[in-house]
């Protein structure tokens, strides 16, 4: 499903520009954060494995087991931190196309919690995913989680 609205319509002088002031509020609509804390990184393998569950989960929760076509989830990731000094973490960007109108932001959060909580091992004491939905608030949630990669570093950031 093609990506609507992810953007502003407007021009953007930069890649930067557009992650800092471009991405739309109402498209991108939750943050989800993969840590670990204690010194441990999360790996990108990691990450994308539990973003594809929580993606092919929560459509089937909203749209039902014939949910091809009728909306769609992505993900904008961006890796925080770095291996060497053991704080590797993700932000992540996540948006639903075509969500059913019952469907409310904190359902949405609930629902990704739940997924993930039955996902994630816990012999290996995995953190459960940060669903933040509330930062529309006063605060620049995309232009924070994007820093990194307005700052042209580009192996920092990739869409799913």
């Amino acid at each position: 499903m093609p990506i609507k609205n992810a953007f502003y319509e407007q021009s953007y002088s930069s890649v930067a520009d557009a992650l800092s002031f471009g991405l739309n509020e109402q498209f991108w609509r939750w943050g989800l954060v993969f840590s670990q804390g204690n010194d441990w990184n999360v790996s990108e393998n990691r990450v994308c494995e539990r973003l594809r569950n929580i993606r092919s989960n929560l459509l089937r929760e909203i749209f039902g087991n014939r949910h091809r076509g009728k909306g769609g989830i992505q993900f904008l990731v961006f890796k925080h931190g770095d291996l060497k000094s053991f704080n590797q973490h993700w932000h992540v960007l996540m948006a639903i196309d075509g969500s059913r109108p019952d469907w409310d932001d904190f359902r949405v959060e609930m629902k990704t919690l739940d997924i993930d909580r039955e996902f994630i091992r816990p012999a290996k004491s995995e953190k459960l995913v940060h669903v933040d939905r509330e930062w529309r608030e006063g605060n620049r949630y995309h232009s924070y989680v994007s820093r990194y990669a307005q700052s042209g570093m580009r192996d920092n950031y990739f869409v799913m």
